[in-house]
């Protein structure tokens, strides 16, 4: 027998056992259990909605908060880095001042 008969079978013997087999009645507690698991489901996802709420604003304000440090960080940074340029000009031509003073 190859695989496809095989199949073809499975299938058939599934399709005759839909067709004539018999109903199966569910437990007579399946539908309570269900309905608290539905209400359940309902009620945790109102939780998240509320956790969602407070979470989105603390989440975009932690986010501002790290901008303003980066940028501050950043801002005192480039200006450490100017002064230490204007410092090396200055360095510069004072000592080229002194060298043109010297030579005369």
């Amino acid at each position: 027998m190859t695989k496809e008969i095989q199949i073809e079978l499975e299938i058939q013997r599934t399709i005759d056992y839909l067709e004539h087999g018999e109903r199966l009645n569910p437990d007579p507690l399946f539908y309570a259990r269900l309905r608290d698991h539905i209400d359940g489901l309902r009620g945790s996802a109102h939780t998240r909605g509320k956790a969602r709420t407070i979470l989105k604003p603390a989440l975009l304000l932690l986010i501002l908060a790290l901008n303003i440090i980066a940028l501050t960080s950043f801002a005192k940074y480039r200006e450490s880095e100017s002064l230490t340029r204007e410092e090396e000009a200055l360095k510069e031509i004072m000592l080229d001042s002194s060298q043109d003073f010297l030579t005369f």
